[in-house]
């Protein structure tokens, strides 16, 4: 019961065997107008507060690597370690770049309000489904 259609316009439903598209659902959101400026400041270099936190991180394991030869005085033969001052100085170094650390995650940046504005988009915007067909593999 094959029927060849040929320059005809069909006015009913018409089932075709091994046709080369199948039928799909399509989900489909509204697009984020990400705008050049926007993609600049996601890529863009991090907050000054991560970059200061993460100098002293640096300087206190510096520090505490330039205190070695004491502490294994200290732990190997009971000999004099560190002074109570350098513990300090270590200590505040740890402080300032944990605080540091704090306040940049506190502190709002432009690569935070970005993103925040990103999942705000989608988190409001429909998914609409869609009937649709696409090519068979």
């Amino acid at each position: 019961m094959d029927q060849t259609y040929s320059n005809k316009q069909l006015s009913h439903p018409t089932p075709v065997n091994d046709a080369l598209i199948v039928p799909s659902i399509l989900a489909s959101q509204t697009t984020f107008p990400l705008t050049q400026v926007d993609f600049l400041q996601m890529k863009g270099r991090p907050a000054l507060t991560e970059t200061w936190a993460m100098n002293f991180v640096f300087a206190a394991i510096g520090y505490a690597l330039s205190l070695g030869p004491k502490l294994a005085d200290w732990w190997l033969t009971n000999g004099m370690g560190p002074t109570r001052n350098e513990w300090w100085i270590l200590a505040l170094t740890v402080a300032i770049s944990l605080a540091l650390f704090l306040a940049g995650a506190a502190l709002p940046n432009d690569r935070r309000k970005i993103f925040k504005r990103i999942g705000k988009h989608f988190d409001e915007a429909e998914v609409t489904l869609h009937a649709t067909t696409r090519a068979k593999k």
